[in-house]
Parts: C-alpha cells; structure tokens; sequence
C-alpha cells in the first residue's frame, strides 16, 4: 500500500493539520486527485510535464453529534452550497464548501462534507473513477487506495465506477482524458450520447465551483 504521506508537500501538510485542529465531530481526509496527481508525479510521469493538483479536496465525515468545520484565518470562502442545490450530487453528501488560500501551493480546496459515518475504505470506493479512488486520514496518517486505483495507474487505463447524468460523467472522463493524454478511457455511455455531450457547448452558470460540483 502506497504511504501517502509522503507525496504531499509539506505545505499542504501544514494546511491539513490546522484543518483537523480546527475540526469538531468529524474525521477529517485528504481525497482524490490531489493524491492521484502526486501519485502519478512520483511513479508514472517519465516526460518532463508538471502534472499539478487542480484543488485540494478535504472530506469530513460525521462521526458525532456536535459537530464544527474550521475557520481558518488567511482564506476565503467564495462558495458554500448545500446538496439539495446541487445537480446530480453523488449519495452521502451534505454540502460542498469552496475555499482559496492564495499562500499554498495548490491554493484551492473543497470541503466535502458527509452526512454519514463511511470508512476510508467505503470513501475512497464512493469516488468516481479508478485513478481517484485514493485516501489520507490526516489525524491517524492512515493511506488506503482501491485495487481499482492501482490497476488503473499501471494500466494506464481511465474507467467511470459509478453512473450519474451523462452529460456530467462525459465532463468527467474529458478532464481526466486531458490531464492524462497518454491513458485510455473505457466508459458505457452511448455513442449518441457521447457525442451529443461532447459537441454541445459548455454553459458556465457563473459562479466559481470546484471540480466536485463543477458540470
């Protein structure tokens, strides 16, 4: 199992433990592409292109009734949604919080917050795709990524896990495809579908969100 810790910058690192001290009545992870992309930075990127984190997403997990999310000084938040105001959110969650650290180095990050108690195990099988399927318990240190996650990687093989609105998952699987040119992509969608999504034109409601919420 890949120790995750290690491919953070420390920065980040810094930033995700004033988050946890911070935090009330959740376990507090560091999720997804963030830890996708050091991933790949350090074992699969022979070439001489950055691949750079997009956001930093942070999940939270409920695991009491009185519970806090942090207010962390030197951020601003510039967009806090909650589930029912968002299209097409995957089961489990209860919000979406954007925030902006202009001093770190990947400056923007999402709070993801649960309504439910799930293990890192059961986080890291909710996320969408194969090479996000990776977790980081910032308080225990724990690292956990699927087999899916693994395979994927030395594969070099982009596949959608879950099934959600067609135009949303053809988004998906077009900004994986991009980050990572070299992979194939395997996906269900129909080929009308695929190409009704991919040729139409991309509306901006014109409020910034996160790759999370982002259609």
């Amino acid at each position: 199992m890949v120790n995750f810790k290690w491919l953070i910058k420390e920065d980040v690192l810094v930033f995700l433990d004033d988050v946890l001290c911070h935090t009330k009545g959740y376990e507090v992870y560091l999720a997804g592409g963030y830890l996708r992309d050091m991933y790949y930075q350090k074992y699969f990127n022979t070439g001489n292109i950055m691949v750079q984190p997009k956001d930093v997403d942070i999940i939270f997990v409920p695991v009491s009734e009185v519970k806090e999310l942090p207010v962390l000084g030197s951020t601003y938040i510039n967009y806090d949604v909650m589930a029912k105001d968002i299209p097409n959110v995957r089961d489990n969650v209860e919000r979406v919080r954007g925030m902006f650290a202009t001093w770190l180095s990947t400056p923007d990050v999402q709070f993801i917050v649960y309504d439910k108690y799930l293990t890192i195990q059961q986080l890291a099988e909710d996320m969408d795709c194969n090479i996000n399927q990776a977790m980081y318990n910032i308080a225990t240190g724990e690292s956990f990524c699927t087999e899916a996650f693994v395979q994927g990687h030395d594969d070099k093989v982009i596949e959608l896990l879950h099934t959600f609105e067609t135009t949303r998952m053809c988004n998906r699987i077009i900004r994986m495809n991009k980050k990572f040119p070299s992979y194939t992509v395997v996906h269900d969608i129909s080929e009308e579908d695929w190409l009704e999504a991919t040729t139409k034109p991309k509306v901006n409601g014109g409020v910034h969100c996160g790759s999370f919420i982002e259609e």
